[in-house]
């Protein structure tokens, strides 16, 4: 048998695909040109909508898992990335909560060690020894055997959603639109010194003092002291916060996270212990095999003391120097700069338009649940950062590495946090920036009643009334109140929701592409035409969007030759997961399921 599959007889539904096949060679795991010499394995689609994998960028855990625990363990995660390819989700961005440091040095210790078993390490366009960029400049590959990345199995047979880094979802976050998040791990991300947050969300008069200049500024809605540290300095907290595992989360051209001592808080090596192998990552970072891409978002409030120092240190971690690299060139307007560092997203905020603009500015690139934990739009005083939604092209914006134009937005459409109009509006202004999100918890999977998140008591209802909020459908609440906790929506759901919500009719995509005769069959064709153009652009916000938003797009949410052959296949009139490939190999079928 051919080890390159040949998918035809499917409708295309995402933008790109020209021609009536796609081939993926199964040996690496990778979209290829053409079928080679050799015949190809045929796998007939037999009419389904054929889609890149979907990408999931805020993702808390599922099926009775939490990952922000002391207890949680590998085969727990395995468990919930196998049952992930479901719902058609080939590649995660695993999120913890706030949290203490010991809950941050236990998980994440795990999940680097799931993540470099994956093999998808680094920056897309950078170069790590011992590494070689995927075809089209992509993501890095730290494996000896690349299709280990493209087919992540552990050796063990069993299919699994590829960890792409992790999403670490505060603790620098505001206490006033704290959410679910437990109170008592918020501080801010100052430099000289992690302070806790007081009842009003500014460092707390019990903070820790920070050493530095400061100066006072108001961002509309409350009076902030920001910590005007240097750069250099505003990735200490990383480490001090989340433990040993983010020390070397920089790139080979990054400025670290320690300074002057190599790395290692106070001068100190931290050798870490993975399975036989102890690497020191005082030598890790000398050799320049940092770990890059282990951290990919950090979701903080960017008036906080040292949050914008912070954001520029990260988002520039991994960039090149000035005549180093492609991340040097400018692009001409209109065209994001390659990006190649960690991803700020504004979230769980009080922050107000201006403040979030000069966040975009100082690199932030997404916004965390547009909508949830901030505050509502207003058309007279200040609107706040749904307004990001309208920010406006600027050309300038590229000499920084800055986007231009409104930032990447992500969205809950599980039916609760987000009304179907409310979402349908954000989607239509901005669609090239609109990131579809799960933000799952452990419920997902699992059945109603009492559960918890984190250190949280949470209650799983069904769509009854709660408090002053009524939630249609099966959703999360912190125990006693009507405060969403998450979401227990898969995101092919989610991608359902947005398709109803700005006006898919899925019976059009159903239809044959010649079906009818004169007048009915240029209705028809027109139809389903319209319905194919809406539903690319939306399924753009599982796929291409959330790669774009991460600088992956080489890799993954794409099926150009050189991306990762991951492929989902969708009922035309349900848009339901049909079958899904990781790598070209067949890793759920819900015949088999059934």
């Amino acid at each position: 048998m051919s080890s390159t599959l040949r998918f035809h007889n499917f409708i295309a539904g995402f933008e790109g695909h020209s021609g009536d096949e796609l081939f993926v060679d199964a040996t690496t795991g990778r979209v290829v040109a053409g079928g080679g010499t050799a015949p190809a394995t045929d796998v007939d689609c037999r009419g389904a909508v054929l889609l890149p994998g979907f990408v999931d960028l805020q993702f808390n855990g599922a099926f009775n898992v939490d990952f922000s625990t002391q207890t949680v363990a590998a085969d727990d995660i395995d468990t919930v990335l196998a049952g992930l390819l479901q719902f058609g989700v080939t590649s995660v961005c695993p999120t913890v909560i706030s949290s203490s440091r010991a809950t941050y040095t236990h998980t994440l210790a795990i999940f680097r060690q799931l993540w470099r078993a994956s093999g998808v390490h680094g920056w897309a366009g950078a170069a790590v020894s011992g590494t070689e960029p995927a075809p089209g400049g992509g993501l890095l590959l730290g494996t000896p055997d690349a299709a280990a990345a493209a087919q992540p199995t552990r050796g063990d047979g069993v299919a699994r959603a590829r960890v792409l880094g992790m999403h670490l979802e505060g603790p620098f976050l505001n206490l006033g639109r704290k959410g679910a998040h437990a109170p008592g791990h918020l501080c801010s991300p100052a430099p000289e010194g992690t302070e806790r947050l007081g009842a009003s969300g500014d460092a707390s008069s019990e903070a820790v003092p920070a050493v530095g200049t400061t100066a006072t500024c108001t961002d509309g809605s409350s009076t902030v002291s920001r910590v005007a540290g240097e750069a250099d300095n505003a990735l200490s907290c990383m480490p001090r916060v989340y433990g040993p595992a983010t020390q070397y989360l920089m790139g080979p051209h990054g400025s670290g996270s320690s300074g002057a001592s190599g790395g290692a808080v106070g001068g100190s090596t931290i050798a870490r212990s993975e399975g036989t192998a102890t690497i020191s990552a005082q030598a890790g970072a000398a050799s320049g095999a940092c770990d890059a891409g282990f951290v990919r978002i950090v979701t903080l409030a960017p008036e906080l003391p040292g949050a914008l120092p912070l954001i520029r240190a990260l988002s520039a971690s991994s960039r090149p120097p000035a005549g180093e690299g492609a991340s040097a060139a400018t692009p001409d307007a209109g065209v994001d700069a390659p990006f190649t560092g960690v991803v700020c997203s504004i979230g769980h905020t009080t922050a107000g338009y201006d403040c979030c603009d000069a966040a975009v500015s100082a690199g932030a690139r997404l916004v965390t649940h547009m909508f949830n934990a901030m505050a509502p739009l207003s058309h007279r005083g200040d609107p706040g950062p749904i307004a990001l939604l309208g920010r406006p092209e600027s050309a300038g914006a590229h000499a920084s590495g800055a986007l231009s134009g409104p930032p990447y937005f992500s969205i809950i459409t599980d039916g609760a946090h987000v009304h179907p109009a409310a979402a349908a509006l954000a989607f239509r202004a901005a669609p090239h920036r609109c990131v579809l999100v799960t933000d799952a918890m452990p419920a997902l999977g699992a059945g109603l009643g009492p559960t918890r998140y984190g250190d949280l008591p949470v209650m799983i209802h069904g769509g009854v009334e709660v408090g002053d909020g009524t939630y249609p459908g099966v959703h999360a609440v912190v125990a006693g109140t009507s405060t969403l906790a998450g979401a227990v929506a898969p995101l092919d759901r989610c991608l359902r929701n947005l398709a109803a919500a700005v006006g898919i009719d899925a019976r059009a995509l159903a239809a044959p592409a010649s079906g009818g005769s004169g007048a009915d069959r240029s209705a028809t064709a027109y139809a389903r035409e319209g319905a194919l153009k809406a539903l690319r652009a939306v399924v753009a916000t599982v796929t291409s969007n959330p790669a774009c938003c991460l600088g992956l797009q080489h890799v993954i949410g794409s099926l150009e030759p050189g991306c990762f052959g991951d492929v989902v296949l969708l009922d035309p009139a349900s848009l339901a997961v049909v079958q899904v490939f990781l790598g070209g190999r067949l890793a759920w079928n819900r015949a088999a399921a059934c």
